[in-house]
């Protein structure tokens, strides 16, 4: 079945963008079945967000995203589609200057191409307007020959493999052309249909900048100003072109001159501007277009994996789950695995392990970011050397960035490939945690560091697609080298208990130990106890919840933070209904999680994955969560959302879970549904398998 994300890029559009979402939105409910319209809000100054919160709250698949300050054409579109959800995705301006109906004779066209572009005839714009756009058209057309006739038309429509396959690295006016460029040199089939062209309905103009003036977000001359995904541009002068191709804080387009102090270009040099960013960035080694990972040797038998995890393996959280089931499907797809880690953790009986020596300081390793990392790497590191000649692996697999970091001068001693495991932004996750500031002297640096680290690898694997546009927007990282690997699920495991089962019986007793009254209704979380993961959050949230159902339990199964979360819960005043049981062995998990009616997952980190929601889903429990990229890939359209980091929505969302228990259970079923037909371990497993033995592993 057909299904279209719609994306409308606005800026200043109060006017008229509650008319352009209904309108895209009657026109997509009379073609499929499934859609959702996604407006970006560029950093508007008027009413325009307010217009959309009000069309959203009358149909639920109207989406509003936002740019705290205004990014410029390019970055409002780039966050469009990477939003998207839907098989197709539909592009339209927010300023009514297309009849949307026209998409209907798009859509046919996808059976024999991967994007249909328009082309506007006549174009209803000002002399100036069309003039620049007669010579940005033929001058593309020139250096790359012919891409499409009106490469800037904002009346797309294409399949969302395209967007994940191209990286876009342009967040100004460049980025049609710079997307359709290497779309098309990926390979991929475009073809053209004629649009009508309307003269503009109302509002101050499209996220884009006006020809020879200031960009809609200046900040005046010489400043610095936001250009795109990822790491922030450098300042105008730099030599790099990555910080030069940010939007200039007082050029038209994009400015590309070593010595521009902020001022105005005149036509001819916004063109000349565009178009000099255009010839550099298509020599760019990530505008190559996708190519499978080189070929080598294909050796049937079983292969020998080191595993390099900088972390107090095991614990019963987030990534170690992930490295356990890897290296369990591993194991019985007839790989061997030897784990190097951390001196801290559990051992796991079916599994090698070797640990680095323990150093003289009582300091016990904790989840997340710590300077004592640096010696425990150290030592690490001299720990898995000795394991070349002992072992003799066939592929060195590094878990998170320090696990790359050091895994690389094995792999190259070995002469065997380097498989990175990305499992969110290594700054990021700093900045998640409170170890970094992204103001700070150690952000560039740091940020740099993690750059070099993506590229270090044969092979990055990540868990989520929005993982994967992080490395190759943010970190210029190659499409080629980039597998996603997604997180999985034992639903055999983990799964609702049966009446009269064992389970049943277990988790019966299991309330009464907790003091759970009969009854009463449970929303359940399962993770780290820390700020990050929005437990914060949560807990404002679980107070709202309890004014008015005061009945209901909340079950916060984790750590380390138990005593501070407890103490928040007091100071609440809900410490009676909110419950910290503390760590949970991840083998009892499913026991734990089969007390709730609903499942809540706050995580606010952007770039990291969110493995518990599969968990969640298994055990048939409806989740509500924080709406983001990472959990809409897991959750798709069934999942409870709340705007990131919005308590009064999550308690709202939490309610109408709470409150339509029998709709609940349903939404449940078919989650479990979900994660059994999409997140199975063994698919994982033999995803990577792949990815070693086209790497040349064994």
């Amino acid at each position: 079945m057909v299904s279209i994300s719609a994306v409308l890029p606005a800026y200043n559009e109060e006017a008229i963008i509650a008319d352009t979402a209904r309108s895209v939105a009657a026109v997509l409910q009379g073609l499929v079945a499934d859609y959702e319209v996604i407006v970006v809000n560029d950093g508007s100054r008027d009413g325009t967000a307010d217009r959309v919160r009000a069309v959203a709250a009358e149909n639920p698949r109207v989406r509003l995203v936002e740019h705290a300050v205004n990014r410029g054409y390019g970055a409002a579109l780039a966050t469009g589609f990477d939003a998207a959800t839907k098989e197709l995705i539909f592009l339209t301006d927010g300023d009514k200057q297309f009849d949307v109906r026209e998409v209907r004779e798009f859509l046919p066209a996808l059976a024999t191409a991967d994007l249909c572009v328009g082309y506007r005839q006549p174009r209803r714009d000002p002399l100036l307007r069309r003039l620049n756009g007669w010579g940005w058209n033929r001058l593309v057309r020139l250096l790359f020959g012919y891409v499409a006739r009106d490469v800037d038309c904002a009346f797309k429509l294409f399949k969302r493999e395209v967007w994940e396959a191209v990286a876009v690295e342009s967040g100004g006016a460049t980025f049609s052309a710079e997307f359709l460029i290497k779309a098309r040199r990926a390979g991929y089939r475009i073809t053209e249909r004629r649009v009508t062209h309307l003269p503009r309905g109302g509002g101050r103009g499209a996220a884009a900048p006006p020809p020879g003036g200031r960009s809609p977000g200046a900040r005046g001359p010489g400043r610095r100003r936001g250009g795109g995904r990822g790491g922030g541009p450098g300042a105008p002068g730099r030599t790099s072109l990555r910080a030069r191709s940010a939007t200039c804080s007082g050029c038209a387009y994009v400015c590309t001159a070593s010595r521009c102090a902020g001022a105005p270009l005149s036509l001819p040099g916004a063109v000349l501007s565009r178009l000099t960013v255009a010839r550099a960035r298509a020599s760019l080694p990530n505008s190559e277009p996708p190519q499978p990972l080189p070929a080598r040797r294909d050796a049937r038998a079983g292969l020998r994996v080191l595993t390099i995890a900088p972390t107090p393996f095991f614990g019963d959280y987030g990534c170690h789950v992930r490295i356990l089931e890897e290296l369990r499907a591993l194991h019985a797809l007839g790989h061997e695995g030897l784990l190097c880690t951390y001196p801290y953790g559990q051992d796991v009986p079916w599994l090698a392990v070797r640990r680095a020596p323990r150093p003289p300081a009582r300091w016990h390793a904790r989840p997340g970011s710590s300077r004592h990392k640096l010696y425990l790497d150290a030592l690490l590191a001299l720990s898995a050397l000795p394991a070349l000649a002992t072992y003799r692996p066939d592929v060195v697999h590094g878990h998170l960035h320090e696990g790359a970091l050091i895994g690389y001068p094995l792999s190259r001693l070995a002469r065997r490939p380097l498989v990175l495991d990305f499992q969110g932004s290594m700054t990021a996750e700093m900045i998640d945690h409170g170890f970094l500031r992204p103001g700070s002297r150690w952000y560039r640096p740091l940020r740099q560091l993690e750059a070099v680290i993506n590229r270090l690898a044969d092979a990055v694997v990540t868990s989520t697609h929005h993982g994967a546009q992080v490395l190759r927007r943010a970190f210029g990282c190659p499409a080629r080298r980039i597998v996603v690997v997604p997180d999985g699920v034992n639903c055999d495991h983990f799964a609702p208990p049966r009446p009269d089962s064992v389970q049943a019986a277990r988790v019966a007793a299991l309330r009464r130990r907790l003091a759970l009254p009969p009854g009463a209704p449970v929303v359940v979380y399962l993770g780290l106890l820390a700020e990050y993961q929005g437990i914060s959050h949560l807990l404002e949230a679980a107070r709202r919840v309890l004014v008015a159902e005061p009945d209901v339990h909340f079950l916060l199964l984790g750590y380390p933070g138990q005593e501070h979360y407890r103490a928040h819960a007091a100071a609440l005043g809900i410490a009676a209904r909110v419950h910290f049981p503390g760590r949970v062995p991840y083998e009892h998990a499913p026991d734990y999680l089969a007390l709730g009616e609903v499942a809540v997952a706050p995580k606010l980190s952007a770039t990291e994955g969110n493995g518990k929601v599969l968990n969640y889903m298994a055990m048939a429990l409806p989740v509500v969560a924080f709406d983001t990229p990472v959990n809409r890939e897991l959750l798709g359209d069934l999942g409870l959302y709340a705007p990131r980091a919005d308590v009064a929505a999550l308690a709202d969302r939490l309610l109408e879970a709470l409150r339509a228990p029998a709709a609940a259970r349903e939404r449940g079923r078919a989650l479990r549904a979900r994660a059994a037909r999409h997140f199975s371990w063994e698919a994982s497993a033999r995803r990577l398998e792949h990815v070693y033995r086209r790497l040349g592993g064994g």
